[in-house]
């Protein structure tokens, strides 16, 4: 079976500052590709957890990755409310700069093309523009939520590296600022 996009995003906990490490995006890989290539990445970052969407395309994603690796990978059920919980996870470690991300300009694009809609019932609702993908958006949050899982994504031990906000970084910082007061 080949999925649309699969989004991987590694995170490392220093001090108290989320450092995104790896991006990557398997665009319509196949899942027995898929399995293996997680299991080395799992392995040679030395993660100590992994979250995976366990709802529709992601359910035997989860199931194998659960049998091989066990306790360690956790299946993520998204629903609108869940959604809500991640979003809101990643804007207020964004906003209280506990989050830092590269400059990876198809993550920054996605964020931005984010839509946050109220239903006629009154719920939030997510989504992106038809045509249009979100997946490494909703890989970033999961990676976050399995950061304050653990307290610790990986057991490398990097120093704070220092750099100076770029203007990618700065709009989109702006753009969520501005849309999701």
């Amino acid at each position: 079976k080949i999925v649309d996009e699969t989004g991987i995003v590694v995170l490392e906990k220093v001090k108290e500052v989320l450092v995104c490490r790896w991006i990557e995006s398997l665009y319509q890989v196949p899942y027995s590709e898929q399995y293996d290539y997680l299991e080395r990445l799992m392995e040679s970052w030395r993660m100590s957890l992994m979250f995976i969407d366990k709802t529709v395309m992601g359910i035997p994603l989860e199931e194998e990755l659960t049998k091989k690796i066990g306790s360690r990978i956790v299946g993520f059920n998204f629903n609108q409310q869940s959604k809500e919980a991640l979003f809101m996870l990643v804007k207020n470690k964004l906003m209280d700069r506990k989050l830092v991300l590269p400059n990876h300009e198809k993550l920054i694009y996605q964020m931005t093309r984010l839509e946050r809609r109220l239903t006629s019932f009154d719920n939030i609702q997510y989504g992106h523009p038809e045509g249009e993908m979100d997946d490494l958006f909703w890989a970033l949050a999961l990676a976050v939520r399995a950061s304050v899982e653990v307290g610790n994504v990986s057991n490398f031990d990097y120093k704070v590296i220092e750099k100076k906000p770029t203007r990618l970084r700065d709009y989109a910082r702006s753009k969520w600022k501005e849309a999701y007061k």
